[in-house]
């Protein structure tokens, strides 16, 4: 299996013509395996290094061979990937490109029916409670201020569904959407009790929130 990546924004219907026509660069799926990337500098700033290697290693964080970018596995429960976010990041955390992936086999110029899941799906376990947040960022900074709570990401190119809450039953889970996501998450339906929304990181900005309570809750030194 291969990740088909795709060289454009946005990508509304995946079909025959559209595979044909867009320039595509395939992942290789042993390519699953840590990496450091784009985001780095980032993290190891805001974090600082002991944060930052754990991170890498805890969520899978892979790198694109082509300029560095930033490839955010979607890993379901047995470690199997689903799907990506690969992103180009600046040195301060803002996003300079972004691709949707599909799974796919070009060697049968296939497309993998594979069931989404949200990314830090992989790390759930019986009793986690879980926080859900729109972006991949978000989830690394949020498992740094509150690690008692499993972060998990929508990520680029994917919309919170039904469905993707539904493979979290049994868990308590809070979502924390930011002031774009805030009104559409407020109206998906929950498919069990146990799941809230939260407007706690909507105004003030969700990343920046989280940066503070890191550097609050959360001392370190790059040394």
């Amino acid at each position: 299996m291969t990740f088909t990546v795709f060289t454009v924004n946005t990508v509304n219907t995946v079909n025959a013509q559209t595979l044909k026509t867009m320039k595509m660069i395939y992942i290789p799926k042993d390519t699953i395996k840590p990496a450091y990337g784009s985001i780095i500098p980032f993290l190891l700033d805001t974090v600082g290094v002991h944060h930052t290697d754990a991170l890498v290693e805890r969520y899978r964080l892979g790198c694109a061979p082509t300029d560095g970018a930033d490839i955010f596995w979607r890993l379901d429960a047995g470690g199997n990937p689903t799907g990506a976010s690969v992103i180009l990041h600046d040195g301060r955390g803002n996003v300079l490109r972004a691709w949707p992936t599909i799974p796919r086999n070009p060697a049968l110029n296939g497309i993998y029916a594979t069931r989404p899941c949200l990314f830090g799906r992989h790390l759930l376990r019986d009793g986690d409670a879980v926080a859900i947040v729109p972006d991949e960022v978000s989830a690394l900074l949020g498992s740094v201020a509150e690690p008692r709570l499993k972060w998990m990401a929508v990520g680029y190119g994917q919309n919170l569904t039904e469905g993707l809450l539904a493979q979290l039953a049994g868990h308590d889970v809070v979502l924390f959407p930011d002031s774009l996501n805030a009104e559409p998450w407020h109206r998906l339906p929950m498919p069990t009790k146990r799941i809230a929304v939260s407007d706690a990181f909507a105004a003030g900005g969700l990343n920046r929130t989280l940066i503070d309570n890191v550097r609050k809750s959360a001392p370190f030194t790059n040394k």
